[in-house]
């Protein structure tokens, strides 16, 4: 087990235990140093079960980050796809039916849904992940946080344009 043990310079060593009680030389001011006798370390129970690997916590929370981005831009682009769907297929349709079609509205309507909850999934785990997650991957958390907060302004936006068309009545 290593031995701890800081130098007058302030800097922190760490050696082998075979050295200690020895004298070893500091790499940062050259002033040699007598390595501490290392304490004998008394086995600890851990309430909770053995103690985790270091980074199994920041595998899961670079996991939570990587989802926020994905669900975040899955839910502005199908967003920006029923917009697209809506627009191009919905002038095909009206100039071949003369008239909407309720399959298409429908299809139009479940893309805007689910995009907004995959926008609104990715802005609550950036959050997780921003709060939780250390500085390896935030740009993830924020990318996840961003793209979904664009989304669910464009769900936003969609609603009112609509609200105000049946406002003023279609014709």
């Amino acid at each position: 087990m290593p031995v701890d043990f800081q130098c007058g310079c302030g800097k922190w060593l760490r050696v082998e235990d075979q050295y200690a009680g020895t004298q070893v030389k500091c790499p940062y001011c050259g002033k040699v140093l007598a390595v501490p006798s290392a304490p004998p370390v008394a086995p600890m129970v851990m309430p909770g079960g053995p103690p985790r690997a270091a980074g199994a916590d920041s595998e899961r929370f670079r996991g939570i980050s990587m989802a926020s981005l994905w669900l975040g831009i899955l839910g502005a682009g199908s967003e920006v796809l029923a917009i697209l769907v809506s627009f191009v297929a919905g002038s095909e349709v009206r100039h071949r039916y003369e008239g909407p079609s309720p399959a298409l509205g429908i299809f139009v309507l479940l893309l805007m849904i689910a995009g907004a909850a995959a926008s609104i999934t990715g802005i609550i785990l950036g959050a997780i992940g921003l709060k939780k997650e250390n500085t390896r991957y935030k740009a993830h958390a924020i990318g996840g946080l961003v793209s979904g907060i664009i989304g669910t302004c464009i769900v936003g936006c969609i609603v009112v344009l609509v609200l105000f068309v049946l406002s003023r009545g279609v014709r």
